[in-house]
């Protein structure tokens, strides 16, 4: 196993100031050019998993990294943006467009993240740290430049070759449906061409939280069955 802190991560960032950037398949291809140099390693059996926002990451990055034969999303994501702003509740009006609508939409957006979670502790998960591991300070101008973050939608998951184990908790604080769209996992498996699974985890299996929190050995054991079972 290895493990590694990416770009806009705790070592990376506060370490080595290397901020955060979508395109994973460049932060993946130097960590595999360590791995084959290792002798334990078997470079045609390398898999990646990628955790949360790494549901997203780790199939981008398989998306464009041959050297990858088989990827793991815990928990799949295909849209971060459209997740992010469904929790996050930032406070765009649908329906406005052109310049006058978009200045409305940016000015409700400042009033909602004004004072951030410094001032509001029950503010929604996603205001704090994340603009600052993004090199940003702005967070108003995050919110504006998630559209080129971290998804696998427009043809990305489509150029995934390698098998792909997608995991999806029933009751994923962000990434569970809303009724009008899928969920974010099951976005990602449609939309994958190649070789593919799903596992489901449940509220009575205690699996069913973001990233199987509550049953942690349950959802690793599956992980590795599939792994024994792919390579």
């Amino acid at each position: 196993m290895l493990t590694f802190d990416g770009p806009g991560q705790p070592a990376a960032i506060h370490g080595s100031g290397l901020v955060f950037r979508p395109d994973w398949e460049n932060v993946v291809g130097p960590v595999l050019d360590y791995a084959i140099t290792r002798p334990e390693v078997d470079p045609a059996r390398i898999a990646l998993l990628g955790l949360s926002l790494g549901g997203a990451l780790a199939p981008r990055a398989a998306a464009y990294e041959p050297r990858i034969a088989a990827v793991i999303a815990v928990d799949g994501v295909y849209d971060v943006r459209r997740s992010h702003r469904r929790h996050v509740r930032i406070a765009f009006q649908p329906g406005r467009t052109g310049q006058q609508g978009e200045r409305r939409n940016r000015s409700r957006t400042r009033r909602h993240l004004r004072g951030g979670p410094e001032a509001k502790p029950d503010h929604p998960v996603g205001t704090g740290p994340r603009p600052v591991c993004d090199g940003r300070q702005q967070r108003s101008r995050f919110r504006g430049e998630l559209p080129g973050l971290s998804r696998t939608r427009n043809g990305i998951a489509e150029r995934i070759t390698c098998p792909v184990l997608v995991c999806d908790a029933a009751d994923d604080l962000f990434f569970s449906g809303d009724g009008k769209t899928k969920p974010e996992p099951q976005q990602l498996f449609d939309h994958l061409t190649g070789p593919k699974t799903m596992l489901r985890f449940t509220a009575e299996e205690g699996a069913d939280a973001h990233c199987h929190v509550g049953a942690q050995r349950l959802a690793t054991g599956r992980i590795y069955d599939w792994l024994d079972a792919t390579l």
